[in-house]
């Protein structure tokens, strides 16, 4: 549903220039498709005064992937410190995804670069130090039921009207994620969805 929501904007935004003007336009037409695997790890023991959140990402599109690695470290009293994040390409064959039956999807090892920001008072800003790189590698096995969605919309502003359809399906999974050669054995999800648009202005 949140791809959903960022096409819809980005057709909003793309268009609404569109809507104040009296002549017709050929139809606008959007589509793309894809998958994502994902895990989330929380590091806070109980009484800790400083927790991590370990966040990692396969994105599939189009036959090109791309992994990403985020690291957020916060107080339970304080709110977020600081955080890493980065992704880099992963280079064809050194990646795996089902689409049909979510039964799984891996990425082998991928260095990536990882920008450091501070935050104080909710606002982040980069912290001056140095990227640092790590290598992840990460694999994700379908487990359980897989769940399906559907949706459609029809949107009107101004002149024009929009006609969105989206649909997919998730799977949860056991990933087996290592960074710089350590294990992280978190719960993981697969994914993977589609989205079409179609934006007539009168």
């Amino acid at each position: 549903m949140r791809a959903a929501i960022i096409v819809i904007a980005l057709a909003f935004l793309a268009l609404g220039p569109l809507a104040g003007n009296a002549a017709a336009a050929p139809p606008v037409r959007e589509s793309f498709a894809t998958a994502v695997a994902g895990t989330f790890k929380t590091d806070c023991p109980v009484g800790a005064d400083r927790c991590t959140d370990t966040a990692i990402q396969l994105f599939v599109a189009d036959g090109s992937a791309e992994a990403c690695l985020a690291i957020y470290t916060y107080s339970p009293a304080a709110g977020l410190l600081s955080y890493e994040t980065g992704c880099a390409p992963v280079p064809e064959g050194r990646f795996t995804y089902d689409t049909k039956s979510l039964s799984g999807a891996a990425f082998s090892a991928t260095t990536i670069q990882l920008q450091e920001l501070v935050c104080d008072a909710g606002f982040c800003q980069p912290s001056g130090r140095p990227d640092r790189t790590t290598v992840v590698a990460a694999t994700f096995t379908g487990v359980g039921e897989v769940f399906t969605f559907r949706a459609n919309s029809k949107s009107t502003f101004g002149n024009c009207t929009m006609y969105f359809v989206g649909k997919g399906s998730s799977r949860e999974a056991v990933a087996t994620v290592t960074i710089d050669g350590q294990p992280l054995d978190p719960p993981g999800f697969l994914s993977v969805s589609s989205q079409k648009s179609k934006v007539i202005c009168r």
